[in-house]
């Protein structure tokens, strides 16, 4: 289904947009477009730079401390140091500012103008739904509120507490080496309600608007509705497909199905033509594929592969030359036509569809 066409060392990738893999080559980034492998240059002299967008036919990272706009002429523009992307809202930047004595989140225009901007610094993880933003909040340096999900509206910069989980599961945490607070991991959001797993054995629905728990489970159940012993656990990897979100972890494939409030595990035990027992450790969706990296049992993170989520099997999965003690640096990065590799000596492994 698809073969080892390159393998390029000294590539480490960046991340990737619907079209194009984003990486660093001997001090310079480039783009990479996934159908064809066209290759652009986009900056040289790069000692640091963050995630890549794309933005009004162009690119946009803070590159070397300073927030860089370069379009497909290689004209390029500079929005102001210390600026740092989070997203794109409708024809504007959400970004991070670095400059002041304590981060800040802003929203500006293409020409680096400021519509608003709010003493707000993002944790580790967030979700965008429209015009609204759902995010964990860092208070200072040492302390960031990971019982708290907040809800900001881009338009404004408006922003409130929707709901601390401490209020309802503190009691879950017991033991020396309990955490001080709750966590969460978000899962996914719409007009209704944001879903996220909650200490890591139990999945939470929040209504968007009044705070409040619509539901919860903490059971996983197998195809009959039997309670099975097991949970998953954050982080989960997978993504959302036909409104509900599939989960591909370890050796177990998952459906949360909101709408049934339930979780229900689809298959256990995974395998493929080149590994006999699959443990999952990460996966990007594409469509109705799953493009996920993991290990034969207990061995090194070296298998990648494809898990169709409608025929809920493995259709395609390989073993990854990697030299000894290296591993996989996160799930490939697919396009249909071509699968993206990327392992911790910074080699590059490029597989064609044949």
């Amino acid at each position: 289904m698809f073969i080892l066409k390159e393998q390029l060392k000294g590539y480490t990738v960046k991340n990737d947009s619907r079209d194009e893999l984003y990486y660093r080559h001997h001090k310079s980034v480039f783009s990479l477009n996934k159908e064809g492998l066209d290759v652009r240059k986009l900056q040289d002299n790069v000692s640091n730079y963050s995630k890549i967008f794309r933005y009004q036919d162009a690119y946009l990272f803070n590159c070397n401390g300073e927030l860089l706009m370069v379009a497909v002429d290689g004209t390029e523009t500079r929005l102001g140091k210390e600026l740092y992307p989070a997203m794109i809202q409708e024809t504007n930047i959400i970004v991070t500012s670095q400059a002041g004595p304590e981060d800040t989140l802003a929203r500006i225009d293409a020409a680096g103008n400021v519509r608003w901007e709010v003493p707000v610094s993002l944790g580790n993880q967030h979700l965008q739904y429209k015009d609204m933003l759902y995010y964990i909040r860092i208070d200072d340096v040492y302390k960031v509120r990971t019982s708290i999900i907040n809800k900001m509206s881009l338009d404004n910069g408006e922003y409130n507490v929707l709901i601390d989980f401490n209020d309802y599961y503190r009691g879950d945490l017991v033991g020396v080496n309990a955490p001080p607070d709750t966590f969460y991991e978000l899962i996914t959001v719409d007009d209704a309600a944001i879903v996220a797993m909650v200490n890591n054995r139990r999945i939470v629905s929040v209504d968007v608007n009044t705070g409040e728990i619509r539901w919860e489970t903490d059971q996983l159940t197998d195809m009959n509705g039997g309670v099975l012993e097991y949970f998953v656990s954050a982080p989960i990897p997978g993504g959302m497909y036909n409104g509900k979100r599939y989960i591909l972890q370890g050796s177990v494939f998952a459906c949360l199905d909101i709408q049934q409030k339930k979780l229900v595990q689809r298959r256990f035990k995974l395998s493929g033509t080149h590994t006999r027992e699959i443990f999952v450790f990460d996966c990007r969706i594409e469509g109705s594929w799953l493009y996920f990296a993991g290990r034969e049992g207990a061995g090194a993170l070296d298998r990648i592969g494809i898990f169709d989520i409608e025929k809920e099997a493995v259709i395609w999965d390989a073993v990854l030359p990697v030299a000894p003690g290296a591993t996989l640096r996160a799930a490939p990065y697919g396009s249909g036509q071509h699968i993206f590799a990327n392992d911790s000596n910074n080699i590059l492994y490029i597989y064609e569809r044949t």
